[in-house]
């Protein structure tokens, strides 16, 4: 499998957030938390009903949540050595970034 150590390409700053899976760990505890409360679900739809809540209510905290990466910090594919980067290619860059994060919030 190519892609399985694909994170270590990434920066060292970045490790913590892409080396695990915290995030749907994280998920699952809560949908197992509100669930466990409940106990024995009436029906069907009272479960799902449940856990969809659940999960737009996560959703819209990770809407609203600050970057957890610094867009400076993505710079580093593009220029590893900083002093071989010109200030004009750093701007454009960070440009890119900023679309890049636009768009991903578009679409969540």
């Amino acid at each position: 499998e190519p892609y399985v150590l694909t994170y270590l390409d990434f920066p060292k700053e970045h490790a913590h957030w892409i080396r695990t899976n915290n995030l749907c760990e994280r998920l699952n505890k809560e949908i197992k938390k509100r669930t466990r409360v409940v106990g024995v679900f009436p029906l069907k739809q009272a479960m799902l009903r449940l856990v969809g809540a659940v999960c737009i209510n996560q959703n819209e905290e990770w809407f609203v949540a600050t970057h957890f990466m610094d867009k400076r910090s993505l710079l580093f594919e593009e220029c590893p050595k900083r002093e071989s980067c010109t200030q004009e290619t750093i701007d454009h860059l960070l440009q890119v970034i900023d679309s890049d994060f636009k768009v991903c919030k578009e679409v969540a």
